[in-house]
């Protein structure tokens, strides 16, 4: 027999410890209260929407929008990313979920939240769908440049390897810096307040984008509450150009962003090999990104020599709540600029 929730209502304080316990028994990852914190409240864009289901003194069910603004044309939407929504096993195939994210779309639209977007997995994707009028807008291709062989033949040849392989890289950097005079390449653990004008003007060459100002990417990378990131500058006569945001997560080196000012690809691929050279030195087997736009991402690679797999299992989708000029330019793939670092899984 199955069992029936008594109660659907919003976000209430002090619901997070029954919305983490949810999350432990229905997701195979953890999640602490200081990254509930970080994700739901401390989000420069605003608190996001959640929609919770009760039965007794447990919660059950979890629809949840973190507020994440969409980017038009340099012109900032209210939007959501959906992410962590969860029903407990004894509750599942009764129509819960479907009656809980109605209830938080209609919340969220309610109070000014234009447009929602998630990277939803190929379980979940059909029946955003079928149920919920959402629309697949594109996949993201796959971008990676193998560094070793520890896999195949051990630690001891893959060092070897890499030597040649390292000095093959430095050699192409330095091509590639005589070609663009006068560059200069930075890496820190912290964003500089003067990549803030190049961040704007970015903006206002996209269509469609993710919002990402300075405070963003402070809360997206340098504030996470688990995760350690690197931002790769390069400037020309003391002027930032292109900003590449990498963490290191052991096998492999994820790329999660490249930014150009203008779209430069020789310059940017200054940038993406110094990290390739670098990365040489590493642990790490691979450089990985996900990405897409007009081709300026694959331009970059191609100059590099990373390789460039043409789909992947990052799906990109969601569904918007507003009418007007925005409408049918939203559901076109190559309006859209995505990136590795705009899902929640690096």
């Amino acid at each position: 027999m199955k069992s029936n929730p008594e109660n659907i209502r919003s976000y209430q304080a002090g619901d997070e410890t029954g919305i983490l316990d949810l999350r432990g028994q229905v997701l195979s990852s953890g999640r602490n209260l200081k990254h509930w914190n970080w994700q739901f409240k401390d989000h420069p864009h605003g608190p996001g929407w959640i929609t919770i289901a009760e039965s007794g003194e447990s919660i059950v069910g979890q629809h949840a929008l973190m507020c994440a603004d969409l980017n038009y044309t340099g012109r900032r939407l209210s939007g959501g990313q959906s992410c962590d929504t969860m029903i407990r096993d004894d509750f599942r195939g009764q129509g819960l979920y479907k009656k809980i994210a109605e209830i938080n779309y209609e919340k969220a639209a309610a109070e000014g939240c234009q447009a929602i977007f998630s990277f939803p997995n190929r379980n979940s994707f059909p029946g955003l769908v079928r149920n919920h009028d959402w629309c697949k807008i594109t996949e993201l291709k796959y971008h990676y440049f193998r560094l070793g062989v520890a896999n195949l033949c051990g630690r001891g040849v893959d060092r070897i390897l890499r030597l040649p392989r390292m000095l093959l890289s430095r050699l192409k950097l330095t091509l590639l810096k005589r070609l663009q005079r006068g560059v200069e390449i930075t890496a820190s653990s912290r964003l500089r307040d003067t990549l803030a004008p190049m961040l704007l003007e970015i903006l206002d060459h996209e269509i469609l984008s993710i919002w990402k100002d300075l405070d963003y990417l402070r809360w997206r990378y340098e504030n996470h509450p688990e995760h350690d990131y690197r931002f790769h500058t390069l400037a020309v006569a003391g002027k930032p150009e292109a900003l590449v945001i990498t963490r290191d997560r052991g096998d492999a080196i994820a790329i999660c962003d490249i930014l150009h000012r203008t779209g430069n690809i020789p310059q940017t691929a200054i940038l993406v090999q110094q990290i390739i050279t670098e990365a040489f030195s590493s642990r790490a087997q691979r450089i990985e990104f996900y990405g897409h736009d007009g081709g300026f991402f694959e331009a970059v690679s191609n100059r590099c020599g990373m390789r460039v797999v043409p789909t992947s299992a990052l799906t990109f989708g969601g569904r918007i709540f507003v009418q007007g000029k925005i409408t049918p330019l939203f559901v076109l793939p190559q309006n859209w600029t995505v990136a590795y670092g705009d899902s929640d899984i690096v």
